[in-house]
This record gives C-alpha cells, sequence and structure tokens, in this order.
C-alpha cells in the first residue's frame, strides 16, 4: 500500500513540475535554484540578438548575408549568433577591426547603414529556402510572419 501511495505521490510531483515548466515557458519567465529570473528577450529589430531569434523560430540552419552599397565587405549572421564580416572580393573571413565596419558597433550596425543596404539574402542548408530582399524593412516583414 505504501508504494502505491509513494508512486502516486512521485507521478503527481512530476506533473506538477511539468505545469510549472509550461507556466514559465508561457510567461517568459526561468526558475535558477530558487531565484525566478526573466528571460531576456531582445526587442529592438536592429538588434544581431533579435534576428537570430527570430531566424532560428523560422528554420534552425540559415544564414544571412547583409550587402551595402559602396562597400565591397559584407556582413553574415548566422542562427547560432555568429556575426562575421567577409571580404567581397576573396569571400575570405576578415577580422571586425580590419573591416568597413570597424568603427561601427557590432550591436547597432544595421540600424546604422540600414539606408545603405542594398541586398539581403537568406539561405538555408537545410530546405534549400533562399529569400532575397532589397530592403531592411521588407525583410523584418519577413522574419515577423509566423
Amino acid at each position: 500500500m505504501d508504494s502505491v501511495q509513494n508512486l502516486e505521490r512521485n507521478s503527481a510531483t512530476a506533473d506538477i513540475k511539468a505545469i510549472c515548466r509550461w507556466i514559465q515557458k508561457k510567461l517568459g519567465v526561468s526558475q535558477a535554484e530558487t531565484l525566478i529570473v526573466p528571460i531576456y528577450k531582445d526587442t529592438n529589430e536592429y538588434s544581431p540578438r533579435y534576428i537570430v531569434r527570430r531566424l532560428a523560430e523560422k528554420d534552425a540552419k540559415l544564414r544571412v548575408f547583409f550587402h551595402f552599397k559602396d562597400m565591397n565587405d559584407y556582413i553574415t549572421l548566422s542562427t547560432n549568433g555568429q556575426l562575421n564580416v567577409r571580404d567581397g572580393q576573396e569571400e575570405l573571413f576578415k577580422t571586425w577591426g580590419i573591416s568597413q565596419f570597424r568603427d561601427l558597433n557590432p550591436q547597432t550596425i544595421f540600424q546604422e547603414l540600414e539606408n545603405k543596404i542594398r541586398k539581403i539574402n537568406v539561405i538555408s542548408f537545410s530546405d534549400y529556402m533562399n529569400h532575397s530582399f532589397n530592403s531592411y524593412s521588407e525583410f523584418i516583414k519577413w522574419l515577423s510572419e509566423g
């Protein structure tokens, strides 16, 4: 009899934990030991973090290429959060410090250069879903679509 009650108690505890996790997810909070802290969600549409989060919601294997007017270098952003600069002629990785973007902050780069965007290409390595945009606003609109 005790083992049946113990089993029922453990099952109820597991159910309660599952419900708590579901509520935490819906409320956007995370329980770290005994402290409940809000999960950071960047809502700034110009932030690379925002873009990465929205890309990952669409497909886990997306990469975005940002090409700018009057610039050889371009920026790549992957769903794993990597923000890289590539040389437009040789297609090789370039460090931020020697790129044409060296004077700009990586966290605000898209806001600062929004008017200089020539083309944005989104490439998927999982299902060959490719998209191309001529403006940042077009790109953000597509990102925001369910």
